[in-house]
């Protein structure tokens, strides 16, 4: 009996050690932020007063948290007052699931495991869309949008590649893209098989062949058909500037299609004459992916028929000659004369041509000036005449072209193929006396006749 006493009292003495010196019997970590997919593991912590969080580590060591995947923190104190034994600790309010203690008493590890982290939707549905099927000369796709059966925003394109590879695609050729995909969240994981997953490309069902899967990617691949030519030529409707004396050929060619280009050279070169007949030769070159259709191609230059000469699928000339344009022989120009006191024309009255329809008016300006627009007594006046070519007569006018003012030869002073410019000078206007002057030297010869004492000059 003495004995148990004995060891009672040096049990409690113990104890009252113990309670002295501050050992911790009881660790208390807060703050730890659970599990949850795509969540960083949480590595701070709070401890209840006299214990230090020195560190927080994860096991499995992930940088981001798995679905349906258990996880364990491990969480390092320290105590300067050291631990007691035995110690209980908790982790959130839980009882840990393990605790260490260090042999200097000084440090302890507390670790809990957490519940297992939400299962993963399961991936089986794919479609790719916003692509395009190659078509040629266009630029294949980098981009894409991928659908799946939890939604759009769950996986992305991760590669996209063509072959054979080309910034535009070729005529005649048929190209294979291959797309790589990755998800974009741990909440998420692809089908365990190829043979479980449903994909399509731009609508087209892809077969299990055409699918793969390595790790984390699953691969798409899908070969279109043969892309085809983007059109036929079959007619053109070109335009040209039409010769005109004096002017110099233009290569230049318009037309209202953009399946060619087209260049136009002229025969004979050099600036353009009158009475010559030019052949302009115009060049198509079909744009790339149009090819010249494999029956007749027809062509008109400025609305006229011409000639289509296929040189290849891709290349052929059209050919149209214009017709001459004739040169002016003559120009009668009529209007009415200077009278005294008449006003003058600024018009002609008619205008003939040889050959006929070249002209049809002309302008006239007097020298010396007029007065109030009339002609003046005694005076020699000069009309220049300005005549202008119809454009639409095919005729020019030229250094030999005569002009006729009345029917008297003008004399030409500038000359373009569009216009001529000539004069003439009219005889003085007559002068009429005042009828009261005539009327005064009649009487005063009267009086000098008949009565010479008495004349007397007015």
């Amino acid at each position: 009996m003495k004995i148990w006493k004995i060891i009672t009292v040096l049990l409690a003495v113990l104890l009252l050690a113990g309670g002295v010196n501050g050992a911790i019997s009881t660790i208390t970590i807060t703050g730890i932020e659970a599990p949850d997919i795509d969540d960083k593991p949480d590595t701070s912590a709070s401890a209840n007063n006299g214990v230090i969080v020195s560190s927080v580590t994860w096991s499995p060591n992930h940088n981001t948290f798995d679905a349906g995947e258990e996880y364990t923190v491990k969480v390092k104190v320290t105590a300067s007052s050291g631990f007691s034994e035995p110690i209980s600790a908790t982790v959130n309010g839980k009882a840990a699931t393990k605790i260490e203690v260090n042999d200097d008493k000084k440090t302890a590890f507390v670790s809990y495991k957490f519940s297992a982290t939400d299962a993963a939707d399961i991936i089986d549905e794919i479609e790719i869309l916003d692509i395009t099927a190659p078509v040629t000369a266009a630029k294949p796709d980098t981009s894409v949008t991928v659908d799946t059966n939890e939604g759009k925003n769950v996986a992305y394109a991760d590669s996209i590649t063509w072959d054979p590879s080309a910034s535009t695609y070729l005529m005649d050729k048929a190209y294979k893209v291959t797309i790589k995909l990755k998800l974009k969240s741990n909440a998420y994981e692809w089908a365990s098989s190829v043979s479980a997953i449903d994909a399509k490309i731009g609508g087209y069902t892809l077969d299990d062949d055409e699918i793969s899967k390595s790790g984390d990617t699953v691969t798409l691949t899908y070969t279109y058909p043969k892309t085809k030519e983007l059109g036929r030529i079959s007619s053109m409707n070109l335009a040209v500037t039409a010769p005109a004396v004096g002017k110099s050929p233009s290569s230049a060619v318009t037309t209202n299609s953009n399946m060619f280009t087209a260049s136009a050279s002229w025969s004979p070169s050099g600036t353009f004459l009158p009475d010559t007949s030019y052949t302009t030769t115009i060049t198509i070159n079909a744009k790339y992916g149009y090819l010249f259709d494999t029956g007749t191609v027809t062509a008109k230059v400025n609305g006229a028929d011409a000639y289509v000469q296929k040189i290849s699928d891709t290349k052929a000339t059209v050919s149209y000659t214009f017709a001459q344009i004739a040169s002016v022989n003559s120009v009668d120009v009529t209007f009415d004369a200077p009278a005294t006191g008449d006003t003058a024309p600024t018009k002609a009255t008619y205008v003939t041509t040889s050959p006929t329809g070249s002209a049809n008016a002309a302008t006239i300006s007097w020298s010396p000036s007029l007065v109030e627009g009339a002609y003046e007594a005694g005076v020699e006046y000069t009309a220049a005449v300005t005549i202008p070519i119809i454009s639409s007569s095919n005729t020019a006018f030229d250094k030999d072209t005569i002009v006729y003012i009345n029917g008297e030869r003008a004399e030409v002073v500038s000359v373009t193929a569009n216009s001529i410019k000539a004069t003439y000078t009219f005889p003085k206007t007559l002068f009429i006396p005042n009828p009261i002057e005539i009327i005064k030297e009649m009487f005063n010869l009267m009086l000098a006749i008949f009565n010479p004492a008495s004349y007397v000059f007015l």
